[in-house]
């Protein structure tokens, strides 16, 4: 069995706001108040963590793959919330690509800085964005999957691993 990795965009892929505001729009500590949310204390704004997410990551972990992350925030807050909603653990170290871009964000350059890292086949790496990068994803040679509001990540990640 080939080990496969799994990038996760942070913002509307794996948590949600009610008004998708990026989690550091706005620099704050995080504060948890159950599994499934937490709160940006300088504002208040409520950030729910996705449906099945956590079982996502037990799942990879528990099948011997990986998980990361790309997003275009800042690093600290993005690292606080996975710990917060008990992720951290998950992921894979080497497979984490999270800065803060001014304007566009090339994201396919942020994967593949991370395949530079985890010589892993780009055939076994597998993107989930809510933004559609899928041209992006083909010139890079990695799989792409378009992440909707009431996408089920868990269905499509066990249906991946077969």
């Amino acid at each position: 069995m080939n080990k496969k990795l799994f990038l996760f965009d942070a913002d509307e892929t794996l948590w949600h706001t009610k008004n998708k505001d990026y989690i550091s729009s706005k620099t704050s500590k995080l504060k948890f108040v159950d599994p499934r949310l937490i709160l940006r204390q300088i504002d208040g704004q409520k950030i729910y963590l996705g449906k099945n997410i956590v079982e996502v990551f037990k799942l990879l972990s528990d099948t011997g793959h990986l998980a990361g992350i790309v997003s275009d925030n800042q690093k600290s807050m993005v690292v606080e919330a996975l710990k917060l909603f008990k992720l951290w653990p998950y992921i894979d170290i080497n497979s984490v690509n999270v800065r803060l871009w001014r304007g566009y964000c090339p994201k396919h350059v942020m994967v593949e800085e991370i395949m530079k890292k985890t010589h892993i086949s780009m055939n076994d790496v597998y993107w989930f964005d809510d933004k559609d990068y899928k041209k992006e994803a083909d010139t890079i040679g990695v799989n792409f999957v378009h992440v909707a509001s009431l996408i089920d990540i868990y269905k499509i990640v066990k249906d991946l691993l077969g």
